[in-house]
């Protein structure tokens, strides 16, 4: 039974609002801080590179970068206990727990402390494993690599004149849109703000952690 029409618009609203969010927090962190921390290929990459130059202090840094996106992908696994939509997980809370950890993260970098990228990778991994299944989508809202790969997928496929549901069209260009104008945002603030450019991102999850969870809350207490 395909899924009802308010109810993709809905995810791909806030999915999209997710994929800015995250596109403004990596080029916040890699104009002030000179990294990323919203997908972790490149930085292993760069671990590797430390490795092979025997560059340990900086090893050790990118080491704890990865190891802080994993547990932040723990988190939400202990809160949501799985990777399905269903509107009765908690989402409310792990988005309003993702908001805390920008907003920690967003005072140590003010206040000088750089473990403060840590946080930031945390609050990343969070929302990076909270992604769904729907409808035939794995939607991914930290990085574009596998919202590219699938995009081009189904148009090699609808150019083979197979069947392919529009709203998956839409719903993975506007991942990657959201992304792209997120981290154009992003620039902007970052070179006014520095790193305190965070407090928008970290407000936006944590309303949308609020919005979810109010409404969760209003559904299982009706009659």
């Amino acid at each position: 039974m395909p899924a009802p029409a308010s109810l993709t618009r809905r995810v791909l609203a806030v999915s999209a609002v997710l994929a800015a969010s995250a596109g403004y927090t990596n080029v916040v962190l890699l104009r002030s801080e000179f990294t990323a921390v919203t997908h972790i290929t490149g930085t292993v990459s760069a671990l590797s590179a430390d490795v092979g130059a025997s560059d340990v202090k900086d090893a050790v840094r990118v080491l704890s970068i990865i190891a802080s996106f994993i547990c932040g992908a723990m988190i939400s696994g202990f809160i949501l206990g799985g990777e399905s939509l269903r509107l009765g997980r908690p989402y409310g809370v792990a988005m309003m727990t993702q908001g805390l950890l920008l907003a920690a993260g967003t005072a140590l970098l003010w206040q000088g402390f750089p473990m403060g990228v840590q946080a930031v990778a945390v609050s990343a991994g969070l929302q990076n494993a909270m992604a769904s299944s729907y409808g035939g989508l794995i939607i991914r809202t930290t990085h574009v690599t596998g919202v590219a790969t699938d995009l081009g997928f189904r148009l090699g496929a609808w150019i083979r004149r197979r069947e392919i549901e529009v709203w998956t069209l839409v719903h993975l260009e506007a991942l990657i849109g959201g992304f792209f104008v997120g981290g154009v945002v992003g620039a902007i603030a970052a070179a006014r703000w520095g790193s305190g450019a965070l407090l928008i991102p970290a407000g936006i999850v944590t309303a949308l952690g609020a919005g979810y969870y109010t409404l969760r809350a209003g559904r299982v207490s009706a009659p």
